[in-house]
């Protein structure tokens, strides 16, 4: 918790001295070109902004005498209506006690109108009386309000006026004329350099990602064949090369590239992965590959391979063997790829899937799929492996499955499947940057090949490291690298 606190005292604090810098920048700026657009030397324009500010407080001086004429007005208005109000009930308690004694049993019919006449007359002077003390108290806050306002603007002005005569030199005059009119531009720029970056991230998680997860989701082709699965894995795996078949595999990868592993064998080397993909291959580092061909009939081969750390993009310490059976398919971000085992009269079968560039794409950023298809066999290179989810629906329920992933632990999917982006299950993470806007959400029968990250594991390097690597892959991303 003290570390939460602390790092966001540390944001906090960076925020606003950002915040704070960006505004003294605007107000130098304004500075400068009042100076620079200035037709008048120094002191006469301090001489005018000072006539100027004695006019203004002949002004306020005005409105202050004002306000107080109208303060005692209503004051001495508030205690004549009282006192008529006082009156004018001690005459109406008077008239209501004569009414009611023995004038009330014995007067004179003509006496008992006037008195009634009398008494109505009294309750209506009461009744007005009344009624303008209410109006009075209504109108004295404003009154009061206005007078304050009055000598509020006269102290104002004499502060400014003792600031613009102690402002001698020229940059600091002008610096005094950028604040007053600027001042409130710059207090916006710091409220917003400080709250801006959360607002942005409340309107992002609240606004703009519902409106994209609500949209129907992508998928690559209707068609469903056999499901791929997972095969041998480990630092150290052993491939089983059949006659007829063949490897490309990243230099480093093979354990011993010496006569008792090639013996039977042909071997040599391939500049690309497919050449129907050239600049895919060379980005997503499957360039100048080992070649190895099963040429001679009977048993098979078998080519151990090991796990390297820091072979660049696919670099992993396991290796996962993915089965792919003739007639179907998986699609993939080769950039995980160590090697594919694959017919030796053939080319590796990569089919690319270009989307339309949406709001699905440009929010994913993604705008290709590459599909290997089968048969063939993948070996995928992960740091920490390979996890591979299979997504069956359920028979009881009927329920269709669905998996959440982050983008940068999805290795391959079926292409079957639907998918779309998810927003971020908890925006407190989201906004402490432990987890972006969207995940990847995938939906149907098939299978998902997800890397397992470590938390953390990938702050060795330092930030400038974590940046470069960052954006490179956001670039890979964009071609399904």
């Amino acid at each position: 918790m003290a570390f939460v606190l602390k790092k966001f005292l540390f944001r906090f604090l960076a925020r606003l001295g950002a915040g704070v810098l960006l505004a003294a920048a605007l107000l130098a700026g304004r500075a400068w070109w009042l100076a620079a657009h200035d037709p008048l030397p120094v002191e006469t324009r301090r001489a005018a902004v000072l006539d100027g500010l004695a006019q203004q407080r002949a002004a306020q001086e005005q409105t202050l005498a004002a306000a107080e004429a109208r303060l005692e007005a209503l004051q001495s208005e508030s205690i004549a209506r009282q006192v008529e109000l006082h009156q004018a009930a001690r005459t109406v308690e008077g008239l209501h006690e004569r009414k009611g004694g023995w004038f009330g049993w014995l007067g004179k019919r003509e006496g008992h109108e006037a008195l009634v006449q009398r008494l109505a007359s009294a309750e209506t002077a009461r009744a007005n009386a009344a009624e303008r003390i209410a109006g009075i108290d209504a109108e004295l806050p404003d009154a009061l309000q206005a007078w304050k306002d009055a000598e509020a603007g006269i102290v104002a002005v004499d502060k400014q006026a003792r600031r613009v005569s102690r402002a001698k030199s020229g940059p600091g005059f002008y610096a005094l004329q950028a604040w007053n009119d600027w001042r409130r531009a710059a207090l916006a720029v710091i409220v917003l350099v400080l709250v801006g970056p959360w607002f942005r991230l409340v309107i992002l998680y609240y606004g703009f990602a519902p409106f994209v997860t609500r949209r129907h989701p992508a998928r690559l082709t209707d068609e469903e064949g056999e499901m791929p699965f997972a095969g041998e894995t480990g630092t150290e795996v052993r491939v089983q090369l059949w006659p007829g078949e063949r490897l490309l595999v990243r230099r480093g990868f093979v354990a011993d590239e010496g006569a008792e592993v090639t013996a039977g064998l042909a071997q040599g080397r391939r500049a690309l992965l497919s050449w129907r993909f050239p600049l895919s291959s060379l980005m997503c580092g499957m360039a100048r590959l080992v070649e190895l061909r099963n040429t001679h009939a009977g048993a098979p081969r078998r080519v151990p391979l090991r796990g390297v750390i820091g072979m660049g993009a696919g670099g992993g310490g396991e290796l996962t063997i993915i089965h792919v059976a003739e007639g179907a398919s998986l699609v993939m971000r080769p950039r995980w790829l160590a090697g594919v085992v694959g017919r030796a009269d053939e080319p590796v079968q990569i089919r690319g899937h270009w989307r339309a560039p949406g709001l699905r794409a440009c929010v994913s950023g993604q705008f290709r799929h590459l599909e290997f298809t089968g048969p063939c066999r993948l070996v995928v290179a992960s740091r920490r492996g390979v996890k591979v989810e299979q997504m069956e629906t359920d028979g009881e329920s009927g329920r269709e499955p669905a998996r959440r992933a982050n983008w940068g632990e999805a290795i391959a999917f079926s292409p079957g499947l639907r998918f779309r982006p998810a927003r971020a299950e908890s925006f407190w993470s989201y906004c402490r940057g432990m987890s972006l806007l969207f995940d990847e959400l995938f939906m149907g029968t098939g299978v998902v090949l997800l890397t397992k990250r470590v938390p953390g594991s990938d702050r060795s390097a330092g930030w400038p490291g974590r940046f470069l690597a960052n954006r490179w892959r956001g670039f890979q991303k964009l071609f399904g690298l």
